[in-house]
């Protein structure tokens, strides 16, 4: 477990490593807290920690949000299945994530779970997508490893 300090909760956040994964930095960006490469250098996994910025009273609106977020972004054919992680609101997310910079068009797999907090939810997502136009044949077996490996736990009463 990953221990994940935010200014409004205190999570640990845990994803199994798939064999020749590694843990790098370089995807640690902005709201990234850790990610992993496959050894192919062809996908990657990415957990984020982000507010959920709006004003919203339960679970399903704070996922209706981050789910708003997506699509707001250029994600398009999101398909939505609840998914609860460790006892916690969640979601099982495929979109399809446009071309941006070097990467192509992808099809990206989210697990979100969001978190009340004292004063607002938190989503906690882990985002595994490739990098390249075609994957390796593990790439099937490492996105179900990543995804049926998720945990995230909050380690304290709401901030």
């Amino acid at each position: 477990m990953v221990p994940v300090a935010t200014t409004v909760a205190r999570l640990s956040v845990a994803v199994a490593r798939p064999p020749g994964w590694k843990r790098t930095q370089r995807l640690a960006w902005g709201l990234a807290v850790f990610g992993q490469i496959a050894p192919r250098g062809d996908a990657a996994a990415v957990v984020t920690v982000n507010q959920i910025s709006a004003h919203v009273h339960t679970a399903d609106d704070a996922l209706r949000v981050h789910n708003h977020s997506i699509t707001a972004a250029g994600g398009t054919n999101l398909i939505v299945v609840a998914d609860p992680v460790c006892g916690l609101p969640g979601e099982l997310l495929t979109v399809t994530q446009p071309a941006r910079g070097s990467l192509p068009k992808r099809t990206a797999t989210m697990r979100v779970v969001v978190v009340k907090t004292a004063r607002k939810y938190i989503a906690v997502s882990l985002v595994v997508e490739p990098l390249t136009r075609s994957t390796s044949p593990a790439f099937r077996r490492d996105l179900t490893t990543l995804t049926a490996t998720f945990m995230v736990t909050l380690d304290s009463p709401p901030i």
